[in-house]
């Protein structure tokens, strides 16, 4: 609260304590409240609003209530013309809801006390379309021009907060942006439509990272937003994430086709899981990907698709080709593909096409024995030998493909893995006793933690003791 608040709060307690005894505040010498006490708090409130450079209120719990006390607060130390050092505001996790982020923007709208922000988090506040409609009129006033970072994740805003938010969205309001969170809310297609038509027009082209993750953005949004792509607006990003939304395979062509364009050269890391992009979307991205556009991808995070055999053939080849050379991380889990699928991925691996990868995730697919050799085979001719976590659980991995897995490993062609993961497969009694003598002969010396099912219980007591002699952490068993 601000000074002049704590001094009448203050007051009103002394008078209450002289009236009624034991119901408000008593000092000693009665004169240290005005002469200590509310000068000294005046004092700290104006050091700290003078030297702070972040305010950190996150999961307080406060609704608009108390956010109107901060605002208070804030207009109050700006009026003695403080607050020019604080440049982040940290209000996530809280009930802001509508009343509280347009109580927030319109003291800024009014004062221009936040002027100077460059980080800004609202996110988990169940702000909906209206906040959203009130912090769009404060950017529309340059209220908030030199904002780096703002995270409105993990609220209520739908299609028309994504409107309002856009058509504030002219140049030179969020000129300096380089990271916009608006994952888990409610944006369709339509505030996608008028969220790309705004970044059409260049508004945010210092932007890097951007997460639109967890809403219900379609093809028709998408397509949208593959438009404002192909104009090259977004060339600096880094990281895109639209994973968790209701991409099918029309938007994942016209998306493949703006990349062939060559507008996201110095992208890292693309996020599009959970999804449904099937094969044909990933013949369209894998035919974009082999004129190396994404050379530099660091990681791919393709799981949760319907991804089959013939969407993994093509990708297949592109890798072949080296054009994603640089990849540390791919997650292709929860698709559709089986042996043969497995067994083109495994070809492309034994070319070095992945010679960068430390993170492969194949989980809750339908890959087999045959598959499972393919793979082991161009494990052994050292084609991830940086590889530190590897996932192969819930498939139809049997005995056969145990055992030249475990082979595989004699040669010690994952011994920089940390982390293994096969439970739930099919492997019985031989291939359990294969990779255990792999294992106990140091094949993977680096190895903290593995997810195996034992095929019977007379085996587990084995298992785990070795386990804990070679101190790996032993789940699932």
């Amino acid at each position: 609260m601000t000074p002049d608040e704590f001094e009448e709060v203050m007051r009103e307690d002394i008078e209450r304590e002289k009236a009624i005894p034991g119901t408000g505040i008593k000092f000693t010498n009665e004169a240290d409240a005005a002469n200590v006490c509310i000068p000294q708090y005046k004092m700290g409130f104006l050091k700290l609003m003078g030297t702070a450079k972040e305010l950190e209120y996150t999961g307080m719990n406060w609704g608009a209530e108390e956010v109107a006390v901060l605002t208070t607060a804030l207009m109050y130390a700006h009026s003695w013309g403080l607050l020019t050092q604080l440049t982040k505001l940290k209000l996530g996790g809280n009930q802001l809801g509508d009343e509280g982020m347009n109580s927030l923007t319109t003291m800024n709208l009014a004062s221009g006390a936040l002027a100077q922000l460059t980080f800004l988090d609202v996110s988990n506040n169940q702000i909906g379309d209206k906040g959203m409609q009130s912090l769009s009129m404060a950017l529309i006033s340059r209220a908030l021009a030199q904002l780096e970072k703002l995270i409105l994740s993990k609220n209520k805003i739908g299609d028309q907060g994504m409107e309002a938010f856009s058509v504030a969205l002219t140049p030179g309001v969020l000129a300096k942006l380089t990271n916009l969170s608006l994952n888990d809310n409610i944006i369709g297609d339509k505030g996608m439509a008028s969220f790309s038509t705004a970044l059409t027009s260049g508004v945010l082209v210092q932007l890097k990272w951007l997460n639109l993750s967890s809403n219900k953005i379609g093809d028709k949004g998408m397509n949208s937003f593959t438009t404002a792509l192909a104009s090259g607006v977004l060339a600096q990003l880094k990281e895109l994430n639209l994973a968790m939304n209701e991409i099918g395979d029309e938007s994942m062509n016209s998306f493949s086709m703006a990349l062939s364009s060559k507008t996201l050269t110095q992208l890292k890391v693309l996020s599009l899981y959970e999804n449904k992009i099937g094969d044909k979307g990933m013949i369209s991205f894998s035919t974009a990907l082999a004129s190396r556009v994404l050379k530099q991808l660091e990681m791919i995070d393709l799981s949760m698709n319907k991804i089959g055999d013939e969407g993994m053939k093509s990708f297949s080849t592109t890798l072949t080709s080296g054009a994603q050379s640089q990849l540390k991380v791919l997650l292709l889990n929860d698709n559709k593909i089986d042996d043969e699928g497995m067994n083109s991925f495994s070809r492309a691996l034994s070319s070095g096409a992945l010679a960068q990868l430390r993170e492969l995730r194949l989980f809750d697919n339908k890959i087999g024995n045959k598959g499972m050799k393919s793979f082991s085979t161009a494990l052994a001719s050292g084609a991830l030998v940086q590889l530190r976590r590897l996932e192969l659980s819930f498939n139809q991995i049997g005995d056969e493909g145990m055992k030249s897995f475990s082979m595989a490993l004699s040669c010690r062609a994952l011994a920089q893995l940390r982390e293994l993961y096969l439970d739930r497969n099919e492997i019985g009694g031989e291939g359990m006793k294969s990779f255990s003598t792999a294992l106990a002969t140091g094949a993977l010396a680096q190895l903290k933690e593995l997810s195996l099912t034992s095929p019977t219980e007379d085996m587990k007591p084995d298992l785990k003791a070795l386990c804990s002699s070679k101190s790996i952490q032993l789940y699932n068993v």
